[in-house]
């Protein structure tokens, strides 16, 4: 059995919900940031903190960020592939961490979200408004599973940015004709 694309999407570059993307992203580095070197102990931290809470997430996103609109790439599929790896990116994150009810949401949410934004905006789901809402939805879960697990507000409103980044990207796309 053979995929078939169902549609080809164009992005938007110039359109408002591209601009609240790459807005929505580069806000989530720079909260990032500032919750994770701003006065803190660095004892505590692990590898796997370094590398899946900070480094890779900060690099992913603001690599989206950078191809969105300074860039400009015409591939859509980068797009889902860059999405998937934030999805999979804030999985291992909350693995890491430690917490059992967040890790159980986390992989019951991130696993799915990453398989529908990379069919999504790959063009093998022909709805929009499926991963669009699995984002809405994905957002309200973390940020009520995370406040309830006592996760940083700092991490909290760099996860939601992100995911409503993805959401803006997601309901900008614009099917072509093939």
């Amino acid at each position: 059995m053979e995929l078939q694309k169902a549609v080809t999407y164009k992005v938007p570059f110039r359109s408002k919900g591209i601009t609240w993307c790459g807005v929505l992203l580069g806000f989530a580095v720079f909260v990032r940031c500032l919750h994770y070197f701003g006065p803190c102990d660095f004892s505590g931290w692990n590898v796997g903190k370094w590398i899946f809470g900070i480094i890779l997430p900060i690099l992913l996103c603001g690599s989206f960020a950078v191809l969105v609109k300074l860039v400009c790439l015409r591939s859509p599929g980068i797009y889902g592939i860059l999405a998937a790896a934030i999805c999979l990116t804030m999985l291992i994150g909350d693995i890491v961490d430690g917490k059992i009810m967040l890790i159980v949401i986390s992989l019951l949410t991130m696993l799915l979200l990453g398989f529908l934004l990379l069919a999504t905006i790959g063009g093998y789901i022909p709805f929009r408004s499926i991963s669009s809402s699995a984002l809405i939805l994905v957002c309200v879960f973390r940020l009520f599973f995370c406040a309830i697990c006592g996760v940083a507000w700092g991490a909290i409103i760099s996860d939601i940015s992100i995911l409503m980044g993805l959401f803006c990207f997601t309901v900008s796309l614009k099917p072509s004709d093939i």
